[in-house]
């Protein structure tokens, strides 16, 4: 300590009167005593105002989350499962090449890890090796064994070779610059909406590619009135030939060999999901976002469809529209579902 202070004052010395050096003195400690107050009487308040348990945010699934029990009574009505082989018990027929994922396993952490391959991959210039090395990274990430790396690359290649409609249109053709994966939206429900009221607009309009059944089914969905807003997310949205086209990726196992993923199987898994009204929402989602973005939006000239793709099903050397679910619903039918939401009033 005298050693620090000699040199302060050396320091101070030097300074030509702009730096002083002394001793404070310690003084005597003090302890603080706190005036001592009283416990104030405190109490809850009662709560006596009504919660409108109508007014929240929803989305698709929380729509349908309690539709499972009318699995059974769509099934009587549609007249099949998605189970695919049982169809075929003891049919005469050779048994057919199954398809490359036909052994990849099956369930939500599955459906994620292909979600995330398509939502990663440029479409318009896929290298092969790339395509492996994702495949591999994202095998690791999700838990699945390395062996299922070379069949899910080769999966890929065979997706976005599969022509998607009439005009041979393929995934490879589309450029990352004109897809948007992964579409958020909001959708305000300023009127009150009801199972029957939804399925009175399908009723009403009409949806060619739907079960004429698919009105009753969404009547007895369960759900609790409600309003406020409907949240969603949109696997892929592109654009191709001036027209917008908005895609779901499905991962659902519905068989072994492509039979099991032709056009007309896929109406069951279509229905029984809900996934018929998936996408008439999406749609309507979708529509009313270009109306508001896009100058002279029209829907008819500006929206190429709908397009559910059943990753496990597809190959351009399968037949015809294997694994590839396509619609475009009627303008009306979007139109209503837009007011059915959008407007205000009872």
């Amino acid at each position: 300590d005298d050693a620090l202070r000699a040199e302060v004052d050396r320091l101070a010395e030097a300074s030509a009167g702009t730096i002083s050096a002394r001793v404070l003195p310690l003084g005597e400690a003090s302890t603080y005593h706190a005036e001592p107050a009283g416990s104030p009487s405190l109490a809850a308040r009662d709560f006596g105002r009504s919660i409108d348990r109508r007014y929240r945010v929803s989305s698709f699934s929380g729509l349908v989350s309690v539709a499972e029990s009318e699995a059974e009574s769509w099934r009587a009505v549609v007249g099949r499962d998605d189970a695919g082989p049982d169809e075929d018990r003891g049919a005469a027929r050779p048994a057919p090449e199954p398809v490359v994922l036909h052994d990849f396993p099956a369930g939500a952490r599955a459906g994620l890890l292909l979600h995330e391959l398509y939502e990663q991959l440029d479409f318009h210039a896929t290298e092969p090796e790339g395509v492996r090395a994702l495949a591999a990274r994202l095998l690791a990430r999700y838990g699945y064994d390395s062996r299922f790396t070379d069949p899910l690359a080769r999966s890929v290649r065979d997706v976005l070779d599969t022509p998607l409609d009439d005009r041979g249109m393929r995934l490879s053709d589309v450029p990352r610059s004109s897809c948007l994966a992964e579409m958020e939206f909001t959708l305000p429900v300023r009127r009150e909406l009801t199972p029957a009221r939804l399925a009175r607009v399908f009723s009403e309009h009409g949806a060619p590619a739907v079960h004429p059944e698919y009105a009753a089914q969404l009547a007895r969905l369960g759900f609790d009135a409600m309003h406020g807003f409907l949240r969603g997310f949109v696997d892929l949205v592109f654009v191709h030939d001036g027209r917008f086209y908005l895609v779901d990726h499905k991962s659902n196992r519905l068989g072994d060999a492509a039979r099991h993923y032709a056009p007309d199987r896929l109406v069951h898994p279509m229905a029984h999901h809900h996934y018929f009204l998936q996408y008439h929402l999406y749609v309507a989602a979708l529509s009313r976002h270009l109306a508001m973005r896009v100058p002279g939006w029209d829907y008819d000239a500006g929206f190429g469809g709908v397009l559910y793709l059943f990753l496990r099903g597809m190959a351009p050397h399968h037949p015809r529209r294997s694994g590839v679910f396509a619609d475009r619903p009627p303008r009306a039918l979007v139109d209503g579902l837009v007011a059915l939401l959008d407007e205000a009033g009872a």
